[in-house]
């Protein structure tokens, strides 16, 4: 039963198991291999469903699909598609890796002081940037990590790395709106 192949995902380091993935799709793509097309894209369907991966999941669909039709002019075509939407998905899994070993390492906890500026600094500027459409991707959300570790912030952080990958800026405005008022502390009741 397939049941079996993807309960081994869950404790595979999808960063390390899916270029080999990958790696073994592309080449059953050049030797025009359908059975082992079908399979790896099903195979890697799950994966990217794991992995909220929605863009890779639906390329994986298709591809699976048409190998299993054999359809190979139509491979051959998707796959510059599929291998794309596998490379943005890899890229927002290493930074949201990396990010987790560095804030095991540099940011035990929030900084408090004179690092909230800098902090509020930051997310402006990400915020004016979303919103003049500038080109940004999931690496320009790395700061924000630490911060985002439960509750709330880290619903809005999940909903910002999907908007980014959909290049959904309007959405990713809101979001970042949203996370500000969560995140940044209100001066309101201190009185000074």
């Amino acid at each position: 039963s397939h049941s079996e192949t993807s309960t081994d995902w869950q404790t595979a380091d999808p960063v390390i198991d899916m270029p080999q993935k990958m790696q073994q799709l592309e080449r059953a793509v050049v030797g025009q291999d359908m059975a082992a097309i079908a399979s790896m894209a099903h195979t890697i369907k799950g994966v990217a469903g794991n992995l909220s991966g929605q863009r890779l999941q639906n390329m994986a669909a298709l591809m699976e699909q048409i190998a299993a039709e054999q359809q190979q002019s139509e491979v051959t075509l998707q796959w510059p598609a599929f291998n794309g939407a596998y490379q943005l998905l890899y890229e927002a899994l290493l930074s949201a890796q990396s990010a987790s070993a560095e804030t095991l390492v540099d940011v035990p906890s929030i900084p408090n002081g004179e690092s909230d500026e800098a902090f509020i600094a930051m997310l402006t500027q990400l915020t004016a940037q979303v919103g003049t459409g500038s080109y940004l991707d999931a690496s320009d959300l790395v700061f924000l990590v630490p911060y985002c570790q439960e509750g709330d912030a880290k619903v809005v952080l999940a909903q910002l790395h999907e908007q980014f990958g959909h290049f959904d800026m309007p959405a990713a405005s809101a979001s970042l709106v949203n996370l500000a008022s969560l995140l940044v502390p209100q001066n309101d009741n201190k009185g000074g």
